[in-house]
């Protein structure tokens, strides 16, 4: 494996400024607060408090005073990763880091003020042109006031509905960072979402509402990414059914037309989730109203029109006076579902399901409309002899609900998977995820062994393959099996 100059200087620059962050002293702080994991917090641990005994000198020994406020800076996760395209030519490289930190403040136990960031890069060389992104974003910020049965939060924060593992049909209100699509665990894909959220809980019972004033986009790669939805060289799009099957003209506006610049904000939504537990079934329902999160690009009206009425590919291009010919479409929809998960012998199920009003399509004579569809999943999970190995199978399927002919696919049955285990006293993992077409072939495989002895950090060395039919997703990605490199810090 060769490194070109260029992408082994950016290492080397990145492996400097992530080791400014080893060299503070840190220390792990066990938090107080159930929801949240242990950190790094710059600085010594504060000392342990010297007994005092109460007497009515001490100010604070009085049943109404607060206690000390407490200011946190941490840093809660640090990755950074090297990826070599294997079965591209010409070789093609990545790199990228990643480094989540934040400034937490509790004046008092019922008041809670996070002001968090997240800091990546990006880097592609090799590809039709190098791609080198630098991204500032918010992460969680807030202001949250916690009471006995009630929570409220006010800021930037990730929702994480549903139930299954991965692809999650009711988990509507959360956009993804999708530069690295199935690289990165649904978890690390998340982004943090502004809005206002109210949770109201009993024992046994919990209403979660969110109010968002904008609802973030996805994030894509860059165009020129080999990861990017859309590759114009050679006319396909991640999705639609093979280019021979809409005719050579789709490919020609396809590689001429261009696409028009992603809106990260695209209009407010709200949902309003449910929840049950006990008795042996915890289940949930919920109603929300949102865009559609992926941008889906149609053909704009006027190139259509022209194409159609004149059947020239010229008179199509020009007649968008030198604007992009695909425009994404993101309709607002409603989404009804709900989950289910209970537990038999040695497994645990997750059951899940959802109903969207408007999902965005393509038509036989290129019209972009919406129309229904359903999304399901089914989920368990065992440790086969109560051991440390953990095999979770998911499968599940998309539906579109209308008999309007679309070039989309019209419906998909999948599966998705993952085996973990850890050995050698813990200090190793080695796991395997999937996912895999059951109507086509659609295969993606990721086996991975990670050192996990110096926690909390991981070093691993894992690889993608796919492979499949034009028209899926191993399929579209079958030039990209990659042998990656990486190191997490989840702290």
């Amino acid at each position: 494996m060769t490194f070109s100059w260029t992408l082994s200087r950016r290492i080397g620059q990145f492996l400097c400024s992530f080791a400014l962050f080893l060299v503070f002293p840190c220390a792990a702080v066990a938090d107080d607060d159930e929801d949240d994991g242990d950190v790094f917090v710059f600085g010594a641990p504060p000392p342990p408090p010297t007994p005092v005994a109460p007497s009515s000198t001490t100010p604070d020994s009085s049943p109404g005073a607060a206690p000390q406020a407490r200011m946190e800076v941490l840093i809660e996760s640090i990755r950074a990763n090297y990826g070599y395209v294997t079965d591209s030519d010409p070789l093609v490289e990545t790199l990228m880091h990643e480094v989540i930190a934040a400034i937490r403040w509790r004046p008092s136990p019922g008041w809670e003020v996070r002001l968090g960031g997240r800091v990546d890069g990006f880097i592609e060389t090799g590809g039709e042109e190098e791609v080198m992104e630098f991204r500032g974003d918010l992460d969680e910020s807030f202001i949250r006031l916690r009471a006995d049965e009630m929570r409220l939060t006010i800021g930037t924060q990730r929702i994480g509905w549903g139930r299954v593992d991965e692809e999650p049909p009711t988990d509507r209100l959360s956009a993804l960072d999708l530069r690295r699509f199935f690289q990165d665990e649904l978890s690390d894909r998340r982004l943090a979402m502004p809005g206002a959220r109210i949770e109201l809980f009993t024992r046994n019972f919990r209403i979660d509402g969110i109010f968002m004033p904008w609802f973030r986009s996805a994030i894509l790669p860059e165009p020129e990414s080999v990861w990017h939805p859309v590759n114009s060289r050679d006319g396909r799009v991640l999705g639609l059914a093979p280019p021979e099957d809409f005719g050579p003209a789709m490919q020609v506006l396809l590689r001429e037309g261009g696409f028009e610049e992603q809106d990260y904000s695209i209009g407010a939504a709200w949902g309003v989730r449910a929840s049950r537990s006990g008795a042996g079934v915890d289940f949930a329902l919920t109603l929300q109203r949102a865009p559609h999160a992926m941008p889906y690009f149609g053909i704009d009206p006027r190139a259509r029109r022209a194409f159609l009425q004149t059947g020239s590919l010229e008179e199509a291009l020009q007649s968008t006076h030198g604007e992009p010919i695909f425009v994404a479409f993101q309709p607002e929809a409603w989404i009804g579902g709900g989950d289910l998960g209970f537990v038999t012998g040695p497994l645990t199920w997750r059951a899940e399901a959802a109903w969207i009003s408007d999902y965005p399509v393509t038509t036989e004579d290129l019209e972009t409309i919406s129309m229904q569809a359903a999304q399901w999943a089914l989920g368990v999970e065992v440790f086969p002899g109560d051991g440390e190995l953990r095999v979770t199978v998911q499968v599940g399927g998309f539906h579109l609900l209308e008999d309007t002919e679309v070039i989309d696919r019209d419906m998909s049955f999948y599966s998705i998977g993952e085996i973990a285990q850890p050995f050698d006293r813990e200090r190793w993992t080695a796991r395997v995820r999937w996912r895999a077409g059951l109507d086509h072939h659609d295969f993606y495989i990721n086996p991975e062994l990670a050192f996990t002895g110096l926690q909390p950090h991981d070093f691993y060395v894992g690889y993608y393959h796919f492979s499949g039919d034009e028209g899926t997703l191993g399929g579209y990605y079958e030039e990209n099996g990659m042998l990656s490199i990486g190191w997490r810090g989840r702290m």
